[in-house]
């Protein structure tokens, strides 16, 4: 696998790193990785100028990121984990960095990490995000670097959503649980909204039918209620 412009590895990323440490200011750390490598292609090199080639010599390219490694990168990010074919692949841990500080700021610690399975560089398979700086945390089901199928995410205000996610959202059967008024709504949800199910209180009263809104606010849709001494009424 070529090396793209946007790789670290490239020759357009260390032409990059090359001109920032001729300016007046000291270059930022460049990427750095350290760990097992396939082995790299064979090419020749020819030392001086037609016509007067001094010899060719064979000479073994750096070969892709391949195994056990760790990477870190210029803004800060680190990785540490499996590498296939040059690409975060298998089991691995990703810190995610702040933004640099200011002046006379103190450096601040990282704004996320995630740990988990990872398919050509994107979080795939079972993995946990915590998410330090906003304080949500998930468990659960990736694909291509998102929430995807069943998993839990937990929120700082202690409420907590368990059940299927596509592509990031709340999609599918789903659980959302209200830590504050110790109630919950769980059904069918569609891009984050709850669209029919069941809302219980804290007192044991049921709502079931279908609704409007989101996990922040819901609103009854038709449907009936069961209040907790048996009693019932249309919505």
């Amino acid at each position: 696998m070529g090396a793209s412009p946007s790789d670290p590895e490239s020759p357009a990323a260390n032409t990059r790193r090359s001109i920032a440490a001729q300016g007046d200011e000291e270059a930022p750390p460049g990427y750095v990785y350290e760990g097992a490598r396939a082995k790299g292609e064979t090419t020749t090199l020819t030392v001086g100028e037609e016509p007067k080639v001094i010899r060719d010599r064979p000479v073994e390219l750096l070969g892709a990121r391949e195994g056990k490694g760790a990477a870190s990168f210029v803004n800060g990010d680190a990785y540490e984990g499996d590498y296939a074919t040059g690409s975060r692949d298998g089991t691995g841990k990703y810190v995610y960095a702040a933004p640099p500080p200011g002046e006379e700021e103190e450096p601040k610690p990282a704004v996320a990490e995630y740990d988990g399975r990872w398919t050509a560089g994107a979080k795939a398979g079972v993995g946990t995000a915590t998410y330090k700086a906003s304080k949500h945390k998930y468990q659960g089901c990736w694909k291509d670097g998102k929430q995807h199928g069943e998993g839990t995410m937990f929120y700082p205000n202690g409420d907590i959503y368990t059940g299927q996610w596509v592509e990031g959202k709340k999609h599918g059967t789903g659980t959302y649980i209200f830590k504050a008024t110790d109630t919950k709504a769980s059904g069918e949800w569609e891009a984050n909204v709850l669209t029919k199910g069941s809302f219980v209180d804290c007192f044991g009263n049921t709502y079931d039918g279908a609704f409007d809104g989101d996990s922040t606010q819901l609103s009854y849709k038709g449907g009936s209620f069961t209040l907790a001494s048996g009693a019932s009424a249309a919505a």
